[in-house]
């Protein structure tokens, strides 16, 4: 018989990056930092994004697994006030086109940052680097956040990152680290829940890696709320792959922020399968706003509108820059596709009983994809072998 809350986070796994890959990514990225700074760049490194928080999921690309995609902060010792944009971005990329080492690696300019790509690591899958170029954030910007309520902790964190628009450049602003901070604050909870147990599982795995349990950076721990996460991220991308709707694709900022923001009302105790549960039932309930409802059930509900719809004006806010809407580009269908999703999410993966093995893995292979759970799971694997279909009412590309 299946078990759910065993077999999600042995799947999800199969997604993650290995201990091997990110003490890789990490000497290159340290090796960066010091070609930078023998060239007269001071800079500090830091990862940003999914490889920061512990929710990284390996990357579709034409509906196929792609190598990773890890993105590291590049932020320069200067004053936002004495330099601009296009001289902190090209200070980083003349750099890196003048070793032999880099250069070969390095692909075209993007609009925020320069990217290298590296060869497989385990002879199985490879990983880019993208570095993004800035600087710290103006005084009178983190004040301006700080006085909308941002705690000074995560403000005092915010950077002005490079953008490139056509042959112009300007700053965009960015808070990763505090943003991280924000996500730790709710997932410190979940991440200390048996976790000796779950760091000695780790070294077990991995003691050609590590000397000791003690050697396990955190950044490589995973609680329940970075395996739903994680489970939601692969589930999206193979959605509204099939839907061909890409561009209409949730960014990963607001499926972390919604799930962390409703998962800090849950037990820490929880699993991975009954959080994503609790994260997927809560938001579904904001479909109600399609039909211009209100999602009032909630005896604090202001604190717990994290989507609204005011005047036709969809909004997910930042929680570490009130300024920025995660939503600001949707429009109605958008909102009617990420409900749709939502709801898939529930079909494909909650509201199947494991007693129904066909329907059970069916929807294990509709969601995460028939290769990777036939891997994950070849024992539990039913004897006659399950074409990934759709199992949800309504199919995607019908949108």
């Amino acid at each position: 018989m299946a078990n759910k809350k065993i077999d999600f986070d042995t799947i999800v796994k199969a997604l993650d990056i290995t201990p091997t890959m990110y003490k890789n990514a990490v000497d290159k990225y340290t090796a960066i930092a010091a070609y930078l700074d023998e060239q007269g760049i001071k800079a500090d490194f830091y990862p940003q994004g999914s490889f920061r928080l512990g929710t990284v999921v390996r990357p579709l690309k034409n509906g196929k697994d792609a190598d990773y995609d890890l993105d590291v902060i590049c932020q320069l010792k200067e004053d936002k006030a004495s330099t601009d944009a296009k001289t902190v971005k090209s200070k980083v990329g003349n750099a890196l086109k003048a070793s032999k080492l880099y250069a070969d690696r390095l692909l075209p300019e993007d609009d925020r940052c320069w990217t290298l790509e590296y060869a497989t690591v385990d002879g199985t899958v490879g990983f880019s680097l993208d570095v993004v170029p800035c600087v710290g954030q103006s005084e009178d910007i983190i004040l301006s956040v700080e006085a909308l309520g941002v705690p000074a902790s995560y403000a005092q964190e915010a950077i002005a990152i490079t953008e490139r628009m056509i042959t112009q450049y300007d700053w965009q602003a960015s808070n990763p680290k505090g943003y991280a901070l924000w996500f730790d604050s709710i997932n410190r909870a979940f991440l200390n829940y048996d976790r000796e147990a779950r760091r000695q599982a780790i070294f077990n795995e991995n003691r050609a890696v590590f000397a000791s349990v003690e050697e396990i950076p955190e950044i490589l721990e995973r609680s329940a709320l970075q395996r739903v996460i994680q489970i939601l991220k692969r589930h999206r991308d193979l959605f509204f792959y099939r839907a061909r709707k890409e561009d209409k694709k949730p960014i990963s900022a607001i499926v972390t922020t919604l799930a962390a923001q409703i998962a800090s009302h849950a037990d820490p105790s929880l699993s991975t399968y009954e959080l994503l549960e609790f994260v997927s039932n809560d938001i579904e309930r904001y479909s109600a706003l399609l039909q211009g409802k209100t999602t009032g059930y909630y005896s604090n509900y202001e604190a717990r509108a994290y989507i609204k719809k005011d005047d036709q004006k969809w909004t997910i806010t930042n929680p570490v820059d009130p300024n920025d809407n995660y939503a600001d580009s949707w429009d109605d269908e958008t909102a009617s596709l990420f409900f749709r999703w939502a709801a898939a999410v529930k079909q494909d993966f909650i509201d199947i009983s494991e007693t129904e093995q066909e329907k059970y893995y069916a929807g294990l292979k509709n969601g995460m994809g028939a290769t990777l759970v036939d891997k994950a799971l070849p024992v539990q694997t039913i004897n006659k072998p399950i074409k990934p279909v759709s199992i949800t009412g309504t199919k995607p590309w019908r949108c």
